[in-house]
């Protein structure tokens, strides 16, 4: 079977994610999406492995400091050969790096110094020349800048992890769209579902939905063994 064959049936198995925003739960669990992923290469896993180890740090080892995700994450740029995916992760580390340096202003700290292992390169060193700059003189680039910055002053965390879930939720969007049936759609639906999981967790009313629903699917598994 061709890569392209593969990702098509791939895709065409795993059920439609609901926006974030407006989920109760999540279609498909993580053991069952675990084992329709099975289907991919070896090195197309490879790349995922590595890139969820650095981007989600709750599936990877601990990180001592920021130092050691900065060397993981230039090592980790040489290391994946697909530019969508590249480009994903580069995304995510500026996100990072933008709203770790909102939080430190917010703390009444200054501009971080030059020896400093605290953001992605090169935004960090943008950032740190323009720390005088509301925006950071980014806000042409990330017009979410101001709200970001609202939401830190205002202590809405929600809202703030909304913000950033719906950044990242539209730039995958955005990748899978050209090729709906390529592995670009196929990343993009692995980290939706990551997004969309993490949200749920924060979510009580949705915490309380899925109990219910898995208590009845259980009980429904249990009563056909019993037929």
């Amino acid at each position: 079977m061709s890569l392209t064959a593969g990702y098509f049936t791939l895709i065409g198995s795993l059920p439609h994610l609901p926006e974030f925003g407006k989920a109760v739960r999540a279609p498909i669990n993580r053991q069952r999406l675990t084992q329709r992923f099975g289907s991919l290469g070896a090195e197309e896993t490879r790349e995922l492995e590595a890139v969820a180890g650095l981007l989600l740090w709750e599936r990877s080892v601990s990180f001592e400091n920021d130092a050691e995700v900065l060397q993981r994450y230039g090592e980790l740029l040489g290391e994946i050969e697909h530019a969508d995916l590249r480009r994903f992760v580069e995304y995510w580390m500026e996100l990072r790096t933008v709203l770790a340096a909102l939080r430190r202003r917010q703390r009444g700290e200054g501009a971080p110094s030059r020896d400093e292992a605290w953001g992605a390169e090169p935004r960090a060193l943008w950032i740190e020349r323009h720390w005088d700059k509301p925006d950071f003189a980014l806000g042409a680039v990330h017009p979410w800048i101001a709200e970001a910055r609202d939401h830190l002053a205002a202590g809405r965390a929600k809202d703030l992890q909304a913000l950033q879930t719906g950044l990242v939720w539209r730039y995958l969007d955005r990748i899978a769209e050209p090729d709906p049936f390529g592995f670009g759609a196929v990343f993009a639906y692995a980290f939706k579902w990551h997004l969309l999981s993490r949200w749920l967790s924060h979510d009580p009313a949705a915490a309380t939905e899925r109990f219910r629903n898995l208590v009845e699917e259980v009980c429904h598994e249990l009563q056909q063994d019993d037929a």
